[in-house]
């Protein structure tokens, strides 16, 4: 089972196509308790749940800090368990089932994706011609960081241990110098990241932004930008409801694709999730599970000679030699 926001999940994916019952947190399903130092399972009669209806619940692994804790009465509910995170967040534990067709789901949106960023690029360039001041300058900035670092877009608050993703940032995790832009904060799992980027572009708004902005990097008149503001400059821009998410997972798809395409001869599926996990900051194990498109794996296991480019010519080689890739991939 996995853990995601609600929103993560693609909207077509419907529970009853994979065979499973739509379910809702505000339908009859087992609370969880606190118990002296852990916690206990009960119904909506307040009575104990079955011994195997608790080997379910325990099987889901749902995390101790999690509050307003939910639980399907039911295996087959396409919503296992859901509840409240330690930064206030709905999360949400999926069928594996339904998990995985969202997965496929998200990778299959993917070509549509790269297809639609030349279009978004337009946008942010010419947004970035205007004053610093400007809530479309700022956006801009912070889906050019996006675009070149792949960053989680993060809630814009850091979580007990510091974590924060690109929203969050403040002035004291930029360094600026003749050689480019740096960054230094803790990332989610409490991961300390240290990312230089080389885009003389970034770098330039980046210090323009500087001059106008006081604690927080990504701010308009002092007011944090969130998330829901920038996914919907993205969407607005690419003229479909794609998401900062998208980024991460097309930066994994096309750091895994380079790796192995520029070494055919020794490509293997520990040098694409290799890649893809310095690219992202992550394991490589979950850069695999959640960040390389499938094809590439099928390629770094057996490939099958030349790739050649394809998509929009505005986009960058490795990216059309991405494009190639997962177009050439055998059924």
């Amino acid at each position: 089972m996995h853990t995601a926001s609600h929103a993560a999940i693609a909207h077509h994916v419907t529970p009853d196509i994979l065979g499973l019952k739509p379910a809702t947190p505000y339908e009859a399903g087992f609370a969880r308790i606190r118990c002296g130092r852990g916690h206990r399972f009960v119904t909506e009669a307040g009575t104990r749940p079955s011994e195997q209806q608790l080997n379910r619940v325990r099987a889901l692994a749902i995390p101790p800090a999690w509050t307003d804790v939910w639980i399907a009465q039911h295996p087959d509910h396409h919503i296992q368990a859901c509840g409240v995170d330690g930064q206030g967040r709905r999360q949400y534990i999926y069928h594996p089932d339904y998990r995985a067709a969202a997965e496929q789901a998200k990778f299959d949106q993917l070509a549509l994706f790269a297809e639609r960023l030349p279009r978004l690029r337009r946008r942010v360039k010419s947004a970035l011609q205007g004053s610093a001041e400007d809530e479309a300058f700022v956006l801009a900035t912070l889906v050019r960081l996006l675009d070149s670092a792949g960053l989680r877009i993060g809630s814009g608050r850091k979580t007990r241990t510091g974590a924060i993703g690109a929203t969050g940032l403040e002035r004291h995790h930029i360094e600026l110098s003749k050689e480019g832009l740096a960054l230094h904060f803790i990332a989610k799992g409490r991961k300390k990241r240290d990312v230089e980027i080389d885009d003389a572009t970034l770098t330039r708004t980046v210090r323009r932004l500087m001059k106008h902005s006081e604690r927080r990097l990504f701010a308009v008149h002092g007011a944090p930008v969130s998330a829901r503001q920038v996914n919907a400059f993205i969407s607005d821009s690419m003229g479909v409801p794609f998401t900062a998410k998208f980024f991460r997972t097309w930066g994994g798809t096309v750091a895994a694709s380079k790796a192995v395409l520029s070494n055919p001869d020794t490509a293997s599926i520990k040098l694409a999730c290799d890649a893809a996990s310095t690219f992202l900051g992550n394991t490589p194990a979950i850069a695999r599970k959640s960040y390389i498109h499938p094809s590439v794996i099928v390629y770094a296991r057996d490939p099958w000679g030349d790739v050649a480019e394809a998509g929009p010519t505005a986009l960058k080689a490795a990216e059309r030699r991405c494009l190639g890739l997962l177009a050439s991939c055998p059924d």
